[in-house]
């Protein structure tokens, strides 16, 4: 998230409809994008070798330490990538996840721990023995592995 961006609403719904009034019946509402996605990575303690990736609404991404050799890098989701991360971090299913692990410690040596900062919320999961699954949580990180170089991150298993 290059600087400080606040979410922009609005958009043509809501000039055809202007806060408050409801969307007439038969008429899709679009979903709104979220803000942007910030995730950090690092292995244990580790916080020196710390991958950061932002990624905006529009599906561009940096990252710092990005594959875990110190160098930065740029790129651009696809547009499916982006629309399904949109649809993952919108939804229901992950609100509920991110609520589920607020306030969660972990203390794991050697785990490879995530941090997902969005709208919906922070979310830290731990790659540690026994820890149970969080679908919505660990399709966006397998998304985000696939779509920029993420040799810092472990495969999620499921």
């Amino acid at each position: 998230m290059r600087g400080h961006r606040s979410r922009v609403h609005g958009g043509a719904d809501s000039q055809r409809h202007p806060p408050g009034e409801a969307t007439p019946p038969g008429e899709a509402t679009p979903p709104q994008p979220p803000a942007g996605i910030r995730l950090w990575q690092h292995i244990g303690d580790n916080v020196a070798e710390l991958r950061r990736l932002d990624v905006e609404p529009g599906g561009e991404w940096t990252c710092e330490n990005c594959a875990g050799d110190g160098r930065n890098l740029d790129g651009q989701l696809s547009s499916g990538q982006k629309d399904e991360l949109h649809r993952l971090v919108g939804s229901p299913e992950f609100q509920q996840e991110v609520l589920q692990r607020k306030g969660r410690r972990y203390n794991c040596d050697g785990a490879l721990y995530s941090s997902l900062f969005t709208d919906q919320g922070a979310i830290t999961v731990g790659d540690c023995p026994g820890e149970e699954r969080l679908p919505v949580t660990d399709a966006i990180l397998r998304l985000l592995a696939d779509a920029t170089p993420a040799k810092i991150a472990r495969s999620v298993t499921v």
